[in-house]
């Protein structure tokens, strides 16, 4: 059973806004939307996959709708300098002791790279933060760094 199942049931009353799409290539939904949330989803994509994915969420924002993004990566974590190179952005295919072993493209990003991206689309970035989270153990020391920041349609 997968999670859209699990959530039909708990809430049938809205299981025809609970859907599965590929956000790079489509959204299923006719009208716009005032707010679209976003935690870690879109960057497990190439930089086409995710330029696309921003086009497709501002076509669907109304004007001064927001976009809020939780947990993008940034090229400051520890996995920006492992794994295979797809593209500038995008790594794949993480060494087995890394937090992204097996799971596929990781996107990295910078300030800069972000707010040139959601320009391009008419979104800019009203509120960013910058979160890095440093651990040591007796064996190593490991950075993770995330984005969390907000954009509203022009």
């Amino acid at each position: 059973n997968s999670i859209i199942q699990y959530l039909h049931k708990k809430f049938p009353n809205h299981k025809n806004k609970i859907l599965k799409c590929d956000f790079t290539k489509e959204l299923p939904f006719k009208k716009q939307f005032d707010l679209i949330v976003d935690r870690s989803s879109l960057i497990s994509n190439n930089i086409e996959g995710v330029s696309n994915g921003i086009k497709l969420l501002s076509s669907k924002l109304r004007n001064k709708g927001r976009f809020i993004a939780i947990d993008w990566f940034s090229e400051h974590h520890e996995g920006f300098n492992s794994g295979e190179i797809v593209d500038k952005q995008t790594r794949n295919n993480f060494p087995k002791d890394s937090d992204f072993s097996g799971i596929g493209k990781i996107h990295f990003c910078n300030k800069e790279y972000l707010a040139q991206i959601f320009s391009k689309e008419n979104l800019k970035l009203i509120y960013i933060e910058h979160k890095i989270i440093e651990s040591d153990t007796y064996q190593d020391h490991k950075i993770k760094a995330f984005w969390n920041f907000v954009c509203e349609k022009k």
